[in-house]
């Protein structure tokens, strides 16, 4: 484990000079040998948030589901239509949306990662704006602590998720052009 631990230590990263190339090739000295790369623009915060929600997911939908039952005789019709629907789609474009953006994120893919965002951006957003602010709902303190929680990672996800979108959209062109100059793409 220390041999591993040092030889990590050892590894000196330097950006190469090009400034066309500056973001994005590294090139990694270890132990003489000279590799040429690319660095990985996968963004752990955005991970972990991804992966915290994906666990929060199922206990967001049963403390969504538990007090709509309860409630749901309680609340106007057309209410009812409107919860039942929400929480349906919401629910399901949650786990849509979370395996879209860990497989995004860890694997470097700018469609799925930009899917996610828009889901998040477009449809989870508003919906949970819609749980934690309308006035007209009989919304118990439970509920909204729940619907405050996935308020955060959403919006969490929504503001991280544009600026990894950014850079890997620009990682991505860098590897092109790189790769068109060292003639690898023909034109």
């Amino acid at each position: 484990m220390s041999v591993i631990m040092s030889e990590t230590l050892n590894r000196v990263v330097k950006i190469n000079g090009n400034p066309f190339l500056k973001k994005g090739l590294v090139t990694i000295q270890f132990k003489g040998i000279i590799v040429k790369g690319f660095e990985y623009v996968s963004n752990l915060p955005l991970q972990m948030a991804f992966y915290f929600n994906s666990l929060f997911a199922p206990f967001w939908f049963i403390g969504t589901l538990i007090p709509l039952i309860y409630e749901f005789y309680r609340m106007t019709s057309i209410y009812q239509v409107i919860n039942c629907a929400l929480l349906s789609i919401c629910s399901i474009l949650e786990i849509l949306r979370l395996i879209l953006g860990m497989i995004g994120n860890l694997t470097e893919k700018v469609p799925e990662l930009a899917g996610s965002w828009l889901l998040t951006l477009l449809l989870q957003l508003p919906s949970i704006l819609f749980f934690l602010l309308n006035e007209n709902m009989i919304i118990s303190s439970f509920e909204r602590s729940i619907h405050l929680v996935e308020f955060f990672f959403v919006s969490f996800e929504a503001i991280l998720g544009f600026f990894v979108i950014k850079l890997m959209v620009q990682s991505q062109a860098i590897k092109f052009h790189t790769k068109m100059h060292l003639g690898e793409i023909a034109s």
